[in-house]
C-alpha cells in the first residue's frame, strides 16, 4: 500500500479535490457512533461531496477518538462487491491543529462475517496551526482490496491528545470498480501468524521391513516425525537381572545403585546388555531408516502397571525396575539413533490402561523422566553428543480425562 500525504498552511487548499462521483456519494452510513455534533457538524458531511468554507457552523465532520462510520458500498454490477482502487481523505480547520488527521480503515468482503484491517493513517504535520491535510491511499497492484462490500472508518487521536485529540474531516472519498472475480474461498497468505504451527508433523510407525517400500512411502509423504511404540513387554519381557529390584529396598539403596550404574553404564552388573540388545535388535532397521531420513523419532515406552508394577509406596524394588528399564532404553536409543523424545504413556485415561490414577501416573513419570534425563546426559558425556531430552505428555482418548491436566516436561524442567 502507498500512502501519499500532502499538507498546506492554507485551510481551503484542497477544497476543489473532493469528489461527487465516488462510491460513497449519496450513501448514508449504515452504522455510526461517537461523532461530535456541535457547531453544525454532521456525519453526512463525511461523504457529501462538499468541502465547505471556513469557521462555524462547521461544514465538515468533527471527530472524537474512536468515532466510527460504516458504509455499504454494495455488491456491484456482478454481485461480487467492489475492487477498491483508492481512498482520499481531507481534513482542514482554521486553528488548533484540527486540520491534522488520523484514522483506521477496515473492510468486509462479500461472503465474510467480519471486518479486516486495511490501513492506518497518521498525518499530523500542522502542529497547532491553521491548515489542511490530504491523504491518498493506493496500491502498486492497482487494487487496495477486491470483493469489498462494506467499509468502516474509525477516527484516532491527533495533536498529542490536545483538543480531545479531535480534528475536522472535510471529505472521505472511496473509488473503485465492480469486482469480476469472487473472493469466496480465497486463501490469503499473511506475513505474520496468529499462532504457532506444529514444528513436527508425522505418523505412527506401522511396519518397516527390509526389502519393502515403506521408506519410499515415508519420503513421499513429506513428514518430519514418527511415533513408534516399543513396549517393555517386547524389550524386557522378563527381568534382565535377578532378583527383582537388584537389591534396592530404600531411597538410600536406590540412589546408591543409580550412582553406581551411571558411573559405569555398560557394566553388565547393573544392566544385562546382552539380554536387552537381543530384544532391541528387531527395532534396529526401522530406527536406522527413520534416523537416516532425518525424522524426529518419538519412542512410546509404556510404563503400564501390568508391565512394570509398583505395588505400594514402599515398593522400592518396583521403582528401581521402572527406572532401570527407562535408563537402559533411553541410553540405547540415544547412543545408537540420537533419539531424545519419549512418551511414557499413550492414553492413560483409556479403559485399557488399567485405571492408573493421577498419583500413580505422576510417580511413574518422575521415575521415567529422571531415567531418560540421566541416560541421555551420560550418552552425551561418553560419546561427545549434545542431545536434549524431551519427555512428552501423553495422548488422551477423551477431551476430559480422569487423570486431570497432564503437563509436558521438557529438557532441564523434567521432574
Amino acid at each position: 500500500m502507498v500512502q501519499t500525504k500532502v499538507s498546506s498552511a492554507t485551510e481551503l487548499a484542497y477544497s476543489a479535490d473532493v469528489s461527487t462521483t465516488d462510491l460513497l456519494t449519496g450513501k448514508t452510513a449504515t452504522s455510526v457512533g461517537g461523532w461530535n455534533s456541535g457547531n453544525g457538524s454532521t456525519v453526512a458531511e463525511l461523504n457529501d461531496g462538499i468541502h465547505g468554507g471556513s469557521g462555524t457552523p462547521i461544514e465538515g465532520t468533527w471527530t472524537t477518538v474512536g468515532a466510527t462510520a460504516t458504509y455499504n458500498v454494495g455488491l456491484g454490477a456482478n454481485n461480487l462487491g467492489y475492487d477498491l482502487t483508492s481512498i482520499q481523505s481531507i481534513a482542514a480547520w482554521l486553528n488548533v491543529g484540527f486540520g491534522n488527521q488520523g484514522y483506521t480503515v477496515e473492510v468486509k468482503l462479500v461472503g465474510s462475517t467480519s471486518f479486516t484491517s486495511l490501513a492506518t493513517v497518521d498525518h499530523q504535520p500542522l502542529g497547532s496551526a491553521v491548515g489542511a491535510t490530504k491523504v491518498t491511499l493506493t496500491d502498486t497492484t492497482g487494487a487496495l482490496e477486491t470483493g469489498v462490500e462494506f467499509i468502516r472508518f474509525t477516527a484516532t487521536s491527533v495533536n498529542g491528545g490536545a483538543g480531545s485529540g479531535a480534528f475536522v474531516f472535510r471529505e472521505i472519498d472511496v473509488f473503485g470498480t465492480p469486482s469480476t472475480t469472487s473472493n469466496i474461498g480465497r486463501l490469503t497468505l499473511k506475513s505474520t501468524g496468529s499462532s504457532p504451527t506444529p514444528a513436527i508433523i508425522g505418523y505412527n510407525h506401522g511396519f518397516f521391513t527390509q526389502g519393502g517400500n515403506a521408506r519410499a512411502w515415508w519420503e513421499y509423504a513429506g513428514v518430519n516425525g514418527v511415533r513408534i511404540f516399543i513396549s517393555p513387554a517386547k524389550t524386557e519381557p522378563a527381568d534382565d537381572l535377578a532378583p527383582r529390584g537388584d537389591g534396592v529396598s530404600s531411597d538410600a539403596t536406590f540412589e546408591s545403585r543409580k550412582a553406581a550404574l551411571r558411573a559405569d553404564p555398560l557394566n553388565p552388573t547393573y544392566i544385562n546388555w546382552t539380554y536387552f540388545n537381543d530384544n532391541f535388535e528387531v527395532w534396529k532397521f526401522p530406527l536406522s531408516q527413520y534416523r537416516d531420513m532425518g525424522l524426529q523419532i518419538m519412542v512410546i515406552c509404556s510404563a503400564d502397571e501390568s508391565l512394570i508394577p509398583i505395588t505400594s509406596s514402599t515398593d522400592y524394588a518396583g521403582r528401581w525396575e521402572l527406572w532401570q528399564h527407562f535408563y537402559a532404553s533411553a541410553f540405547h536409543y540415544a547412543r545408537n539413533f540420537d533419539i531424545t523424545r519419549y512418551q511414557m504413556f499413550n492414553e492413560p485415561d483409556h479403559g485399557n490402561s488399567g485405571g492408573v490414577s493421577q498419583t500413580d501416573w505422576l510417580l511413574r513419570l518422575q521415575l521415567a523422566s529422571d531415567a531418560i534425563q540421566s541416560a541421555i546426559s551420560d550418552v552425551n558425556s561418553r560419546y561427545g553428543k549434545s542431545l536434549q531430552p524431551n519427555a512428552h505428555a501423553p495422548v488422551t482418548s477423551t477431551p476430559t480425562d480422569r487423570c486431570g491436566k497432564l503437563r509436558c516436561f521438557s529438557g532441564p524442567d523434567l521432574p
